[in-house]
């Protein structure tokens, strides 16, 4: 924190001082200031809308991925020993989605 020393005493600087000396040291905004203002405002809102349709996407993706498996509301029963799925082939599985993806491999 910045401090004046005056004579044997040492106080803060009033808001008053802090502006006068930012007005002396940059002077008034000009116009170009304000359109950059502007620009980096929009950037700024842009970004935030992004990020918010990236969440509402990633939410829609998982309700309509998500598939519960219940063993009572089966149509066919499953048999007891599946083959596991390292007795295949080796396979390579890439699944991708709004809000990113995943590589798998079996062997």
């Amino acid at each position: 924190m910045a401090t004046i020393v005056r004579q044997d005493q040492i106080t803060r600087p009033t808001y008053h001082e802090i502006t006068r000396d930012i007005a002396a040291t940059l002077g008034s905004p000009s116009r170009t200031y304000y359109v950059l203002l502007g620009i980096v405002v929009a950037v700024f809102a842009v970004s935030v809308g992004a990020l918010l349709s990236f969440y509402v996407a990633g939410v829609v993706e998982a309700e309509v991925r998500f598939k519960p498996v219940i063993r009572k509301t089966r149509k066919r029963e499953l048999p007891d020993e599946l083959k596991a799925p390292q007795s295949q082939n080796p396979q390579i599985r890439f699944d991708l989605g709004l809000t990113g993806g995943r590589i798998r491999v079996d062997f």
